[in-house]
């Protein structure tokens, strides 16, 4: 097995090589994520060839998953920029292990516990991408259909877009979070008429399904639209028919002017003050592009529906999956609301989220049936390497219990 700190060497030189040594400001940008999540690939031991056998998911080796766990905590934890942190690891249809450690709140000394509900960012568009699934498996709208028949005053300046361009991000539609006036406007609460208003003047990226580039607006609008087929708030939707029926207790559209039990504050990192709080953004214009929270363990126990058919159907599942069209990122492929990596044989279906103060990953490795989730409330700590440095060691692990079964 190897070490967990000859692997966070491996993740720091892996990073160094493809420039992505995360300067502070660029570690809540999605787009540049998913870069470092396709360049982290390369480090996860190939994936077994056919006939091998992986260690299974057995009480005998739930401890040393516990202990790589603990570790890859306490190692980011040590970071002066480390705040607080959420962490799950489920295979075999078990939760393993749901911890979190670190501080939900500095000011008021509040530790992080398994409870603490973080943001996740842009996590939310599996969420949204699988609401949108069950939208069309109900009839209520086609995939194929032009946003304009189910929002007409879609900001897409008279051009046919269409709902699976919008779930792939190859609309063209411009990115709403990159517009001066929302950067200008973002702690303000905003109607959807206000938010679509900022786009609707700016140049598109590109013709509808010509390319592709990340969005935030293609998610955001699905908010608006859900309402306006569906009748129930985007809110009130994900409750009754996700988070209710699957018991994810921790999972919640957040809102700036509820009182949230345990909800755990957003930080950034300046190395010559410290800690300070992350600039305040309305979380309704995060809407479903961006604005639920949850923890750890409840994104882990979401994985595993949505893998298992109890989300979407099976075959709604693998169109999320199998429509994925290339990004321009070497070994990246991008679907409904899920990229896909590709490399050495093994497979990754994930997604990054950042927001305020907050970073986030959830990763599904469909070969090993392993789910990884990592959530911190510090900007200035990518999600994404502690959850592939978790991922590499219980990985490396199941090559080294191969070998030995085939030695045998």
């Amino acid at each position: 097995m190897l070490r967990q700190r000859s692997i966070r060497a491996r993740i720091d030189g892996a990073l160094a090589e493809h420039s992505f040594a995360l300067p502070r400001r660029e570690v809540a940008n999605v787009g540049y994520a998913f870069m470092v999540g396709a360049a982290l690939m390369a480090l996860l031991p190939p994936s077994a060839s056919s006939g091998q056998t992986v260690a299974a998911a057995t009480p005998a080796n739930h401890a040393a998953i516990e202990t790589q766990v603990q570790a890859a905590i306490d190692e980011a934890l040590a970071r002066p920029e480390a705040v607080g942190l959420s962490v799950a690891v489920a295979r075999g249809g078990v939760v393993i292990v749901e911890r979190s450690a670190g501080l939900a709140d500095i000011e008021h000394h509040v530790p992080a516990d398994v409870d603490t509900l973080f943001r996740i960012g842009s996590l939310t568009k599996m969420f949204t991408a699988a609401a949108v699934m069950r939208l069309a498996e109900q009839g209520k709208l086609s995939l194929d259909d032009d946003i304009l028949t189910r929002l007409p005053n879609a900001p897409t300046q008279a051009r046919a877009v269409t709902i699976r361009q919008m779930l792939t991000h190859t609309s063209g539609i411009p990115n709403i979070t990159s517009q001066p006036e929302f950067k200008r406007s973002a702690a303000r609460e905003m109607t959807a008429d206000e938010l679509m208003a900022i786009v609707q003047g700016a140049p598109f990226e590109f013709e509808p399904g010509e390319r592709w580039k990340y969005s935030n607006t293609n998610y955001l609008l699905f908010g608006p639209m859900l309402e306006a087929v569906d009748g129930r708030s985007y809110a009130q939707f994900l409750q009754e028919e996700l988070f209710g029926p699957l018991g994810l207790t921790h999972t919640r559209y957040d809102s700036n002017r509820d009182l949230i039990r345990n909800r755990a504050q957003g930080y950034d990192f300046d190395p010559g003050v410290g800690p300070f709080n992350d600039a305040l953004i309305a979380m309704g214009n995060a809407g479903a592009g961006g604005g639920l929270l949850s923890t750890a363990g409840d994104l882990v126990r979401w994985s595993m529906a949505l893998t298992s058919g109890r989300v979407v159907q099976p075959a709604s599942y693998r169109q999320m999956v199998d429509s994925a069209v290339p990004t321009g990122i070497p070994g990246m492929s991008y679907g409904f609301g899920l990229a896909v990596f590709d490399q050495q044989g093994r497979t990754r279906i994930s997604h990054f989220g950042a927001i305020n103060g907050f970073t986030a990953v959830l990763s599904w490795y469909p070969d090993e049936d392993l789910h990884v989730a990592v959530i911190s409330n510090s900007t200035a700590v990518a999600s994404d390497p502690i959850e592939m440095g978790i991922a590499t060691a219980i990985l490396s692990a199941d090559a080294s219990q191969s070998v030995l079964v085939r030695r045998r």
